[in-house]
């Protein structure tokens, strides 16, 4: 009987690892502006819940566009920020892991260049919130059922699961010739539960960001590809 109990909890273990073996990232409910992007009002729901909120300007041709410039990419401190407690190596580690991730994916199907110019699209990139994984109870509240159940409702509740990290972001994209306004988006991400053997504290965000440089490179690819179908 006691052997039968002993072997319980090890089954419900190896249950975990197998069944939540492939985090996701969640995006969230509408994140709070904080001024990076300095006009909002063109922004409205993201019809394919990617993100919070998007911008597309109907009159470009986005077809005209192969080049990108990831001119800045960023983690936005404002006042009151709990970002400006953040070491200066932790900020450039994220600032550099959100340029190779963007550029990495974008970079797939547009060149990238470090200067305007003619069919070159200027991105600008911040994260305005950053909060790190608490990597034990991440991993308690993943393994042990009651308290992954308990995870599972408060996402449902709140949008976030427990003790996971989480990111927001600000983002426009600009003609880097006239400075027109070409597109825009705002959203909030948190980690998924699965047992990670990544202890970066910061590894939700990162899997956040990653999101993010993938859905930027296909819209991007899906809008070039409909002005060019139209043309």
């Amino acid at each position: 009987m006691r052997s039968n109990m002993f072997m319980l909890p090890i089954f419900l273990v190896l249950v975990a690892l197998f069944t939540f073996g492939c985090a996701k990232t969640h995006e969230g409910d509408k994140p709070l502006p904080k001024g990076f992007i300095t006009d909002l009002s063109e922004l409205k729901e993201d019809p394919e819940g990617k993100v919070a909120l998007v911008y597309v300007n109907e009159d470009v041709d986005f077809a005209s566009y192969d080049k990108v410039w990831l001119e800045t990419i960023t983690i936005y401190v404002y006042e009151g920020s709990k970002l400006a407690d953040l070491s200066e190596e932790k900020l450039n580690n994220l600032v550099a892991y959100m340029k190779e991730a963007l550029a990495r994916e974008l970079g797939k199907n547009n060149q990238i260049v470090d200067e305007a110019g003619p069919g070159v699209a200027q991105l600008r990139f911040a994260l305005t919130e950053v909060s790190g994984t608490n990597i034990l109870l991440d991993t308690v509240t993943t393994v042990a059922p009651p308290a992954r159940a308990f995870s599972e409702l408060k996402r449902l509740v709140t949008g976030k699961h427990t003790a996971v990290g989480q990111a927001a972001f600000e983002a426009e994209a600009l003609d880097s010739v006239t400075g027109e306004r070409i597109a825009a988006a705002m959203g909030v991400r948190s980690g998924g539960k699965a047992v990670k053997t990544d202890l970066d504290e910061y590894r939700d965000v990162k899997a956040a960001v990653d999101a993010w440089a993938v859905n930027v490179s296909e819209r991007f690819e899906r809008l070039k590809q409909n002005n060019a179908d139209q043309s």
